[in-house]
């Protein structure tokens, strides 16, 4: 599989009720070995990179990115196996 060959498309995992219905659009990438993914921002379309991650976050798998308009969005598991964003 070549980057990018797949987009998928996640829902809001959050409880703020007015991203319910905003979603994201996102590409698989392989890294040396491991996941990452193409994502645009769901607020101003533009590609967002990888940011560190939060130590707060409980969430063992959650994968951290910023746009340039300083919008952050984690992509995280939810209790179905399905990836979602908060």
């Amino acid at each position: 599989m070549k980057d990018g060959d797949k987009n998928f498309v996640l829902r809001y995992a959050g409880d703020y009720p007015p991203l319910s219905d905003t979603l994201i659009h996102v590409s698989p990438l392989s890294v040396r070995n491991r996941v990452a993914y193409k994502v645009e921002c769901p607020f101003c379309d533009k590609v967002m990179g990888r940011s560190s991650l939060s130590k707060r976050r409980p969430y063992v798998r959650e994968y951290r990115y910023k746009c340039e308009g300083g919008h952050r969005v984690s992509l995280v598991p939810k209790t179905n196996g399905a990836l979602g964003w908060l």
